[in-house]
C-alpha cells in the first residue's frame, strides 16, 4: 500500500466514523424520546388485556350450556388467520429485522394463514427467497410520527380474520431486542397464576361490553405494537452502530499506525542516505 493509498484510507474512513457516529446519536435521541411512553403504555395495555380477556371468559361461561365457545369477534369477520410481518423501510437496524423475518418465513409460508408485509425489507427479502408467495404488502414509516392514517389501512385490512398474529422485536433494553409474537384477537389465553377467579358486573350487558372492547380495544393493542416494533429497531440500530463504530475505530487505529509506520521508515531512509552520503565524502 502506498503513502497516498493509505492517506486515502484514512479520510474515508473518517468521513464513515463521523457518519455512524452521526446515526447513533439520532437512534438514541429518538429513542430517548419515545421509550418512557411506549413503555408506559406496555403496562397499561397488559392490565387492560387481563380485563378484557376475563370479559372473555365470562361470555364463555355464559355460553358453557351450549357446549361451545364461539367469539362474537369472529362471528362478525370473515374469519380464518394472518400473520403480519413488521419489518423495516430501510437497513442499518442491526440483525433483529432479519431474525424476526426469519421466524416469521419458518412459522407461516408452508401454513394456511395468509401473509401482511410491512416494510420494504421484508418484501425484498420475501421476493429473493420465493416470488410464488402470496402476501398483502403496506408501507409504514420505521418512526413513530404520523402513524394514524397507515396503521389503520393495515388494521382495517387485518381486522376481517378471527386470528391475527405479528411478529415484531420489542425493546427489553439497548442490549436485547428479542423477537416477539403478539397474537392481536380476542381468543388470547388468559394465565392466572394465582387460580383465582375474578367477578364483574357489566353495564348495560357482557354482550355490548365485549363488542365495545372488540371494536375499540383490538385495534389500540395494534397500534401500541407497531410503536414496540418501532422502539426495538431503534434500540437495535444502536446497538448495531456501537459495534460499526467499533470496528471503525480499530481499524483507523491500525491505519493510522500503519501511515506513522511509514513516515518513520521514509526518515529512516532519508537518516541513512544522510549518513551514506557523508561517509563518501570524509
Amino acid at each position: 500500500m502506498t503513502k497516498k493509498e493509505v492517506k486515502d484510507r484514512i479520510t474515508d474512513l473518517t468521513a464513515i466514523q463521523d457518519i455512524t457516529n452521526t446515526y447513533e446519536q439520532v437512534a438514541a435521541t429518538r429513542t430517548r424520546r419515545v421509550k418512557d411512553t411506549i413503555v408506559q403504555n406496555r403496562d397499561f395495555y397488559e392490565s387492560l388485556s387481563e380485563i378484557y380477556f376475563e370479559t372473555q371468559r365470562c361470555y364463555q361461561e355464559k355460553l358453557t350450556r351450549e357446549k361451545k365457545y364461539i367469539s362474537r369477534y369472529s362471528n362478525s369477520v370473515g374469519g380464518g388467520s394472518v400473520a403480519v410481518l413488521l419489518s423495516a423501510n430501510t437497513g442499518l437496524y442491526g440483525k433483529v429485522v432479519k431474525e424476526i423475518y426469519n421466524q416469521f418465513v419458518k412459522d407461516n409460508v408452508n401454513s394456511k394463514s395468509d401473509l401482511v408485509i410491512v416494510g420494504q425489507q421484508g418484501k425484498r427479502w420475501m421476493q429473493n427467497q420465493d416470488p410464488t408467495i402470496q402476501y398483502k404488502y403496506f408501507s409504514l414509516s420505521d418512526g413513530t410520527d404520523n402513524l394514524d392514517r397507515p396503521i389503520r389501512q393495515i388494521y382495517d385490512y387485518i381486522s376481517k380474520y378471527a386470528n391475527v398474529t405479528v411478529y415484531h422485536g420489542i425493546f427489553k433494553n439497548i442490549i436485547e431486542q428479542p423477537v416477539t409474537i403478539t397474537k392481536v384477537t380476542q381468543n388470547l389465553e388468559l394465565k392466572n397464576d394465582k387460580g383465582e377467579t375474578l367477578f364483574f358486573l357489566f353495564e348495560p350487558t357482557i354482550d355490548k361490553v365485549l363488542k365495545f372492547f372488540e371494536e375499540q380495544l383490538l385495534y389500540s393493542f395494534f397500534d401500541q405494537t407497531i410503536h414496540e416494533s418501532a422502539l426495538a429497531k431503534y434500540g437495535s440500530r444502536m446497538l448495531g452502530l456501537d459495534s460499526a463504530t467499533q470496528n471503525v475505530s480499530k481499524i483507523l487505529q491500525q491505519t493510522m499506525f500503519l501511515s506513522t509506520k511509514m513516515k518513520h521508515a521514509v526518515q529512516n531512509r532519508k537518516q541513512l542516505e544522510l549518513v551514506y552520503s557523508s561517509a563518501l565524502w570524509e
